[in-house]
């Protein structure tokens, strides 16, 4: 569920109108993050460094929901940023990089991530005009946010079919659906969850 509200936190026209800005900012901001962790790696335990790494990488949720009051824009720009850490977060636990620091040996599951990913990424695009015009036709909250839920569930039963973490095309539907429909009261009921 907090994957779900991460993915549906996205505006399309911001991503859209800030895309080449966002992308690079995030690729710097996983660079520093990772050499970070190297850092923390060398001075603590290996419990330590992944805590601090991951307080990190949640902290700034807060921050920028804070800064919405202060600026929109900025405020949109940190919930993009960290929605994309989470899924680097997301992509980094599922192939145990955080549990044995290593990707070696993990190459054939790595392999598995980004072809699934990849395939369900296009798929749910496709998938989702549909279902974000059933979802503009509903018109009580609690039917919208059922629907949303029965979704949710759908891509955690087809990612355990498949044999891959939940989380991933979880996220991935949130965010192909937040491209195409947005609604601020179904949001926050589903962010109360």
């Amino acid at each position: 569920l907090i994957v779900f509200v991460a993915g549906l936190e996205l505006k399309k026209d911001f991503l859209l109108k800030e895309k080449e800005r966002v992308f690079m900012t995030f690729l710097v901001e996983a660079v520093l993050l990772l050499s970070f962790l190297q850092v923390l790696l060398a001075v603590f335990p290996f419990p330590v460094a992944i805590a601090v790494t991951a307080i990190m990488i949640a902290s700034n949720e807060a921050f920028t929901i804070e800064l919405k009051r202060v600026d929109e824009r900025l405020s949109q720009f940190g919930i993009t940023l960290s929605v994309l850490e989470d899924a680097l977060a997301l992509f980094l636990l599922s192939i145990g990089f955080f549990t044995s620091l290593s990707i070696a040996g993990a190459t054939r599951r790595v392999h598995l991530l980004v072809v699934f990913s990849v395939v369900i990424l296009v798929a749910l695009y496709f998938f989702s005009a549909p279902l974000a015009s059933y979802l503009k036709r509903i018109e009580r909250t609690d039917a919208r946010l059922l629907v949303l839920i029965l979704y949710m569930v759908s891509l955690a039963a087809l990612s355990e079919l498949v044999g891959v973490p939940e989380a991933i095309p979880v996220f991935i539907g949130a965010v192909t659906l937040s491209l195409r429909w947005h609604d601020e009261e179904v949001y926050h009921a589903v962010h109360g969850y």
